[in-house]
């Protein structure tokens, strides 16, 4: 056989369990109901494209206004990679409450961080909010709201349970018929944490405008009553200012400090495995620590590098604590992380002289 460049191209197959994928960020579930779609039998269901949710909406898997919600979230640029769904049970005999509802999709399909529900009723998204607020899993959660009282001085009476949620944000809409919650989630959610951290203050495409303009005093209480209002701003139609949630913190920092926990927790625990893989143990000592503080560092440098931490090497540190007794006897070893959150800019204030006399005079 004549001699050829296909040696050039390697393909290694490894008949084995693929590894643990790491926690996906840019993945949105959206909560729907049963009665409206059965997503063929199964808890979730896991669209990559419009083209796989239209044809579930042809087979009656998933309902129209679900299509709808789909269709928003990949109408953003860019658009997350796959959209999920799941069910809250309300065909039984008594309905299946949003807690229960976000437990079972968890134990389905834990791997989504952005949760949204079909759902334009207050009380609703506040259940979803308070079981996203106690879970173990991390999660954000992004709902819609038409209560006028946002409008007004003092944050509306329904929301009082939820006025110390941080892991929730609201979007005011005056039209319940509308998706523009999905694709403020979808847009925002996009940008991978690994690799950028994005503000939660951008542009919606597709993005519905009010229907009854707002006053800037309206616009004023409801960035002060805690939730978040689409507008037109520059170039685009419709842009979510200020990214915040219920409580007044900008989500990207909820997000920076979910990414930063949930890549150190997968950090270790890899290396515990290949370690106990080689026979061999993280020590209490200062090798083991050492071992950590490398992993601790590894995503610091990481996080500063994707805009989450201050770029100043002297604002993020991670120190080992030192060992005691009742850390040898727990097995235990103890760090302690700082790190200065990079904040992202979006008020401008430009004071412009305009003079005939000299500015050097």
């Amino acid at each position: 056989m004549a001699l050829t460049h296909d040696a050039n191209i390697t393909v290694t197959i490894f008949l084995s369990a693929l590894a643990v994928p790491r926690a996906s960020f840019t993945t949105p579930m959206i909560i729907v109901a049963l009665s409206n779609n059965s997503l063929n039998g199964q808890r979730t269901a896991t669209y990559s494209s419009l083209s796989e949710a239209t044809a579930a909406n042809t087979a009656g898997y998933i309902h129209a206004n679900t299509l709808a919600m789909v269709t928003r979230m990949f109408a953003q640029s860019p658009s997350p990679s796959k959209v999920k769904v799941g069910y809250i049970d309300d065909v039984s005999s008594p309905a299946e409450t949003e807690a229960a509802a976000l437990t079972a999709i968890i134990a389905h399909d834990p791997d989504f961080y952005i949760v949204c529900y079909e759902s334009r009723t207050d009380a609703d998204t506040i259940a979803v909010a308070a079981a996203i607020e106690t879970n173990d899993k991390k999660m954000l959660g992004i709902f819609q709201s038409s209560n006028a009282d946002w409008k007004t001085s003092g944050q509306p009476s329904a929301f009082s349970s939820a006025a110390a949620y941080e892991r929730t944000g609201w979007l005011y809409h005056d039209t319940d018929a509308d998706w523009n919650d999905m694709g403020w989630a979808a847009s925002r959610g996009a940008f991978d944490p690994d690799f950028q951290s994005a503000p939660w203050y951008g542009r919606v495409k597709s993005g519905d405008s009010l229907t009854t303009d707002i006053s800037e005093t309206e616009r004023q209480y409801i960035f002060t009553n805690g939730a978040n209002v689409g507008l037109a701003y520059a170039t685009e139609g419709y842009f979510v200012d200020d990214g915040k949630n219920i409580v007044g913190r900008a989500l990207y920092e909820i997000v920076t400090t979910d990414w930063f926990a949930t890549r150190v927790e997968e950090d270790i625990a890899a290396a515990v495995v290949d370690t106990s893989n080689r026979g061999e143990k993280i020590t209490i000592d200062g090798r083991g620590q050492a071992m950590i503080l490398a992993i601790l560092n590894g995503r610091l440098a990481q996080g500063q590098g994707a805009n989450h931490f201050d770029p100043d090497p002297e604002e993020v540190s991670a120190v080992a604590e030192t060992i005691t007794a009742a850390d040898i006897a727990a097995e235990r070893l103890r760090f302690t992380v700082r790190a200065k959150l990079a904040v992202g800019a979006r008020t401008f204030t430009v004071n412009v002289y305009a003079s005939q006399t000299s500015l050097a005079a």
